[in-house]
């Protein structure tokens, strides 16, 4: 079992062993916020649209090339399809909006832990 972050060009990423993944979160949006390619902002005002989230946390156990494979992932800035198969074999159309990372010591060797939070676009 595994869980995969899937590229629109079918390029799939089976995230690093030892994810916590928080149980999906139902959340109502009320002010949907676009930025144009100019820069200014556009804002849309929606009546009972909700989305799911997922919080994704690992303890210091990943190694450099894990978090350039998450930090490659969350630098893209596109939808990504995302299953959890230890939830459902289902996928979900999902944006990462929240993504940071730290190093940590351990036994002499640098891990590091991570936290991702995925909404459903």
């Amino acid at each position: 079992m595994d869980i995969i972050l899937k590229r629109s060009n079918g390029d799939e990423f089976i995230l690093p062993k030892g994810v916590k993944v928080s149980v999906p979160v139902k959340r109502y949006k009320k002010i949907n916020t676009v930025e144009m390619i100019d820069g200014s902002r556009r804002h849309g005002f929606l009546e009972n649209s909700s989305y799911k989230s997922w919080g994704l946390s690992w303890m210091p156990k990943l190694s450099h090339g894990d978090i350039q494979t998450l930090s490659f992932l969350c630098q893209l800035n596109e939808a990504l399809d995302f299953q959890n198969q230890y939830e459902s074999m289902d996928w979900f159309n999902v944006l990462i909006t929240r993504f940071s990372y730290d190093s940590v010591s351990v036994a002499g060797e640098e891990k590091y832990w991570s936290i991702m939070e995925l909404e459903e676009a």
